[in-house]
């Protein structure tokens, strides 16, 4: 019994073959772009002032960021390591890989430049008006000064570790996600590097509440300047830590 394709089948194929030259070649959508789109409604529920109440518009915010956050972290890397191990093909939607790897960062930086619009000139405003505030150092009283310096000093000093980031030392592995704060040293005298070279990744992962504490009692609901406000303001007092070079 012959399995030979008989003249009915090469016309089905020759058919289906016509049918797909005539499609556009752009019928393919690749899979990263599609999903910054994804994220682009998450952002667009950010923008919805008539919908979504204010409290959910800046959660919205916060969830378009972790959303890229693991976007970069998985697909992008993905992508990376394609480039660096040379894959040179051409995805279904006919894009190689340096060309999608651009045309993300490029639509990336466009998606996070409107959230950043949306946030600084809809979303604060608004909780302003509502008495929720993000303030600055600069900003605060006397005496709301002296509670940062208690917050510093009692809840986030104790758990700040420094680690070594010079050409003696391993880099420190940092985990995804976690707050962390680069710390470059200078020589108070010269303004150069000090004798010995040290850079400082510290790592206050034990801190995400810390920063919950209002300032300002008969507002009800100022949370006071963020945590790593209070970690740059005081940043003078990490040469203290044990184990830090003089």
């Amino acid at each position: 019994m012959s399995n030979a394709p008989g003249p009915g089948d090469r016309d089905a194929t020759s058919a289906d073959q016509s049918a797909d030259e005539q499609l556009p070649p752009d019928r393919y959508s690749e899979r990263e772009l599609s999903w910054l789109a994804f994220n682009e409604r998450v952002l667009d529920q950010a923008r919805d002032r008539l919908r979504v109440p204010l409290l959910e518009r800046a959660k919205f915010l916060a969830i378009f960021s972790s959303n890229l956050d693991e976007f970069f972290m998985v697909r992008v890397a993905g992508l990376k390591r394609r480039i660096e191990a040379g894959v040179a093909v051409r995805s279904i939607a006919g894009m190689m890989p340096r060309e999608l790897r651009d045309a993300i960062l490029t639509r990336a930086h466009e998606l996070v430049t409107e959230q950043s619009r949306v946030f600084h000139e809809e979303v604060l405003p608004e909780l302003t008006e509502q008495h929720v505030e993000l303030v600055r150092w600069n900003q605060l009283t006397d005496a709301e000064h002296d509670r940062m310096n208690e917050l510093f000093t009692e809840r986030i000093y104790p758990v700040l570790t420094p680690l070594a980031v010079d050409p003696s030392h391993p880099f420190p592995y940092i985990s995804g996600l976690s707050l962390n704060i680069a710390v470059l040293l200078l020589n108070p005298d010269t303004r150069g590097p000090p004798v010995r070279p040290h850079q400082g990744a510290l790592d206050p992962r034990p801190l995400h509440q810390a920063g919950r504490h209002p300032l300002r009692a008969p507002r009800g609901s100022d949370p006071g300047p963020p945590v790593g406000a209070v970690h740059r303001h005081e940043g003078a007092a990490v040469h203290d830590l044990p184990g830090h070079p003089q």
